[in-house]
């Protein structure tokens, strides 16, 4: 079959345009909704800490998590879990790895609120170490000078915390994690340079104070954390 020039230039433009149009489709399918998430990871997490003549070593912590807010596009949303769905987190690997806590939406995050709450009553979702004697938030257990000890703590924290400067996420091709971070070496220090004892009623009230200013938070970009 022979072509005339007509007959070529008419192919040529055909061809350009299902390129084109397969770029078009190809580009709109590549679209990947984007990926928020909040995590928390304990630095110096089963790792013996000394400060002074003091050692503490934490090899478990569990906390109950509920009602958290989060600021995004300048609303304030309640994200899961909620009250109604309560999780409680455990860490007892050796590793410092950070912990998935839950997902957000796209849009423009300001600050985030995390909150550790008392363990409601009969929630089979809840250790009952939670709900013994007392409701409880907090649960460490590990070693102080070598001794073991169990601290739990009947606070409600609500530990707000600023993400400076706001981070805008798009709805597609982004992936942010919200690293919240802590170390126990925060929650013990005590004003003499050693560590807080965790098996003393007296030194709860500070070790709690300690806790609530012991968390910060910072936007990672695109990198495979969970």
């Amino acid at each position: 079959m022979k072509f005339n020039h007509f007959s070529i230039i008419s192919f040529v433009i055909v061809l350009i345009g299902a390129i084109s149009l397969s770029g078009c489709l190809n580009d709109s399918g590549s679209q990947i909704s984007s990926d928020i998430s909040f995590g928390l990871q304990i630095d110096g997490f089963d790792s013996t800490l000394v400060a002074s003549n003091d050692s503490v070593r934490i090899e478990r912590m569990r906390f109950v998590y509920g009602n958290g807010t989060v600021v995004i596009n300048g609303d304030t949303s309640t994200v899961l879990p909620s009250a109604a769905n309560w999780i409680q987190f455990g860490i007892s690997q050796a590793s410092n790895n950070p912990i998935l806590m839950f997902r957000a939406n796209p849009g423009t995050f300001h600050h985030f609120v995390l909150s550790i709450q008392k363990a409601p009553a009969n929630n089979s979702n809840i250790d009952p170490d939670f709900t013994e004697n007392t409701r409880h938030s907090m649960i460490i257990e590990g070693k102080y000078n070598g001794s073991e000890f169990t601290y739990k703590s009947d606070r409600v924290f609500q530990i707000p915390l600023e993400i400076d400067p706001p981070v805008e996420v798009p709805d597609y091709n982004a992936s942010y994690t919200f690293l919240i971070s802590t170390s126990p070496r925060l929650w013990f220090i005590n004003e003499n340079g050693g560590f807080y004892n965790p098996s003393s009623a007296g030194d709860s009230t500070a070790i709690n104070d300690n806790i609530q200013s012991a968390f910060s938070i910072e936007a990672v970009n695109n990198q495979n954390i969970f």
